[in-house]
């Protein structure tokens, strides 16, 4: 069964219906992404506008509570009582000013508070703990801030809230510019004696808005749908609400019967500017949604209608246009199968026309193609000839193995009875076997130039490999640098104490560090720390590793709470499974206490004035980014003048000997001198590996750091020569 081809009409006409779907779909998705992006624009404006609205209208409330409150925290009985912070006296003064400021404004909670943050007096909070605490309270306390927000009280009541400083008797707070004193005198907390909260009920604020906004709103609570204030529509507003997300700032048009609203929601502040509520305002937009409908079937019924239209005339043309076609089709087809009797002609001299000259071209054509064969199959054994001998000229080039195949593959083509014969059969097969021939030649050619192209490119890798191993050891020998000189050099001595330290790598980079650093005025930390692994991870780790410890111990924290925070931090995106053990003690300068936290580390040792040395007592802490929430203990240790601690990793005590004898804990208990310099003592330890491994290679990094209380000794009476 033959299948019937679609014609070219057709196919022109689907292509055309296709582009004409495309680039109304393209219209329709640049119309939509546009309408989108001026929906959100209109929708960022309306929000804006409405917070404005509620901002201006809190300013407002809080302007007119300013000019009432002045009677209050102006009143020098009140300044002198919150001063004094005397609850009795604070109660007294509010009470007698405080209804002749209700006549005024509506306030239903009122607290006052001291310069030191107690409550000194309150009424209608219904609480325990003072209504502002933290960074508002330090704002009106210390930089005389006035703020606002909105407040939920534990009966689940909300109140606006708004705090204005009390300034100290005979102070200009209030009558200056604040901002202005600000850039002066940053802290005003000595001009300012407390503050004054009031609480005004919600409505009011609610009723000033909807003034301003021309529309009915509502607050509800977080998390829920539950109204906060009294609505102007009260059946309306709860079928509504549970239509949106009353959690989430935007713009929607609910539809609910016969009506369409637009509900626009935004976030409401506490004082601490965290969300309290969320404000909805409504307006009835039935006939603007009635309009969108209407415009936008219309839209669409047009769009149908002018494609269909579009597509029923080009059809209809494209079908008259290719009726010529056909014919000049059928001739064609009788040419291809050798019948040159039926012709076409044709007075057009459009494309059907040039069509029917070029079919009587091809015809004659055909023609002078037989008289032309007979020449061709002459000029082509002329031409096998040559080839032959070009061939044969190649094969001299080649290598005896390849010259002998070639020489061999031109002998065998011959005719079998040593004749050359002159059909077109016996031309095309000798043709062919020269092709065969010159194939394999260009083959064994080919071969040799890959040969000679991969020794050059074996030369060419092996001189880039070399390269890049330099530029490697170079790269690896500027980290090693950078590494050592992020260490630190030493203290000065004028702070009672000497320090000494030194870090030396197995490799070019190293994984131990060690650090001190001054805490504040009268505590210096210090660490000493290995990582897991050498090398150029071990590396990257410490830095991370050190960056973290210093960061978080600058921050004043204990040593076992500290190192319990680096361990949360290193452990929470550990995916290499790393870890680092770390000793880590801070010394308090006016006491000569050194509080510490190990980390699974080796157990510093405590040289004592009078030459005993004891390792100190270990506080059972693991080693840091192995187990998140891991606790670290602490203990204390006193230092006296002339006591000197060494702290040390593994690779001092892990040191080997050519025998492979390690250096071990005894040994370092040995090489500690009875008396010295931190600098001396640092180096008749390090003298003492030294001589011990005897040349041996390193196979650890090795980092001590040597602590000593003064006052310093003279260097001669440091103790002896490191042993044989």
């Amino acid at each position: 069964m033959i299948r019937r081809a679609i014609t070219l009409k057709n196919r022109i006409a689907a292509f055309v219906l296709v582009t004409m779907v495309l680039l109304g779909a393209g219209i329709y998705i640049v119309g939509s992404e546009r309408l989108r992006l001026l929906s959100d624009g209109y929708v960022h404006q309306l929000l804006e506008h409405q917070e404005r609205h509620w901002s201006a209208t809190l300013n407002m409330l809080s302007l007119r509570l300013n000019d009432i409150a002045d009677i209050l925290i102006e009143d020098h009985a009140m300044q002198d009582a919150v001063s004094s912070l005397d609850s009795a006296r604070v109660a007294g003064a509010v009470k007698e000013k405080l209804e002749t400021l209700r006549r005024y404004v509506p306030v239903s909670t009122v607290e006052v508070i001291g310069s030191n943050g107690a409550v000194l007096y309150r009424e209608g909070t219904g609480q325990e703990t003072p209504l502002i605490t933290g960074w508002p309270a330090t704002n009106v306390l210390r930089f005389g801030v006035s703020l606002h927000g909105l407040h939920r009280f534990p009966s689940g009541e909300y109140r606006l809230l708004f705090i204005l400083p009390i300034p100290a008797r005979d102070s200009e707070l209030l009558t200056e510019s604040r901002w202005a004193q600000r850039a002066e005198d940053p802290d005003l907390s000595h001009r300012i004696s407390g503050a004054v909260v009031f609480g005004i009920p919600l409505d009011e604020g609610i009723s000033s808005l909807r003034y301003q906004l021309g529309r009915d709103a509502v607050l509800t609570a977080p998390g829920s749908k539950e109204i906060l204030s009294d609505p102007l529509n009260q059946d309306l507003w709860p079928v509504l609400l549970e239509k949106i997300d009353t959690n989430s700032p935007g713009d929607r048009i609910v539809s609910y019967g016969t009506r369409s609203y637009e509900i626009t929601s935004f976030p409401v502040h506490r004082v601490d500017g965290e969300v309290s509520a969320w404000l909805h305002s409504m307006r009835d937009v039935t006939v603007f949604a009635l309009r969108r409908d209407l415009m936008n079937l219309a839209t669409l019924v047009v769009s149908i209608v002018i494609g269909s239209l579009m597509v029923w005339l080009l059809y209809g043309y494209l079908r008259r246009a290719f009726e010529p076609l056909d014919a000049a089709v059928t001739v064609l087809d009788r040419l291809a199968r050798g019948d040159t009797s039926l012709g076409l002609t044709t007075d057009r001299r459009d494309e059907v026309g040039r069509i029917a000259m070029a079919i009587e071209v091809f015809r004659a054509r055909l023609l002078e193609l037989r008289r032309v064969d007979k020449t061709l199959r002459r000029q082509q054994r002329r031409q096998q000839a040559f080839i032959r001998r070009q061939m044969e000229t190649l094969a001299a080039t080649l290598e005896s193995e390849a010259r002998q195949a070639v020489l061999a593959d031109l002998a065998s083509i011959v005719e079998p009875d040593g004749r050359h014969g002159e059909t077109g059969d016996t031309l095309a097969r000798e043709l062919g076997l020269l092709a065969v021939a010159f194939r394999q030649m260009s083959e064994r050619v080919r071969d040799q130039q890959v040969k000679l192209e991969e020794l050059v490119r074996e030369l060419r890798d092996a001189l880039e490999h070399k390269t890049r191993l330099i530029a490697l050891e170079q790269e690896l020998e500027i980290a090693r640098n950078i590494q050592l000189s992020i260490l630190p050099a030493g203290m000065p001595p004028e702070g009672g104490f000497e320090v000494a330290a030194n870090m030396i790598p197995a490799r070019e980079v190293g994984g131990d560090f060690y650090d001190f650093f001054e805490i504040d005025e009268r505590r210096v930390g210090f660490v000493v720390a290995d990582v897991s692994g050498k090398g150029v991870p071990a590396a990257f780790f410490m830095l991370i590793a050190r960056t973290l410890l210093r960061a978080t111990a600058l921050f004043g924290m204990s040593p076992g709470t500290c190192l319990a925070r680096v361990n949360e931090l290193l452990a929470a995106e550990n995916e290499e499974m790393m870890f680092v053990t770390l000793f880590y003690g801070i010394l308090d300068r006016s006491t000569w206490r050194l509080s510490y936290a190990n980390g699974g580390h080796n157990p510093p040792l405590l040289r004592r004035r009078d030459g005993t040395t004891a390792e100190l007592p270990s506080t059972g802490g693991i080693a840091l980014a192995v187990i998140p929430g891991a606790a670290y203990q602490e203990a204390e240790v006193e230092l006296a003048e002339g006591d000197c601690l060494l702290m040390y990793t593994d690779g001092i005590t892990e040191a080997f000997a050519g025998d492979g004898s390690d250096f071990g804990v005894q040994r370092l208990h040995a090489a500690l001198p009875v008396t010295g310099t931190a600098e001396e003592v640092l180096r008749s330890v390090l003298a003492h590996v030294e001589a011990f491994v005897a040349g041996a290679e390193q196979s650890d990094d090795m980092t001590a750091m040597v602590l000593r209380r003064g006052p310093a000794t003279a260097p001669d009476a440091a103790g002896g020569k490191p042993p044989a």
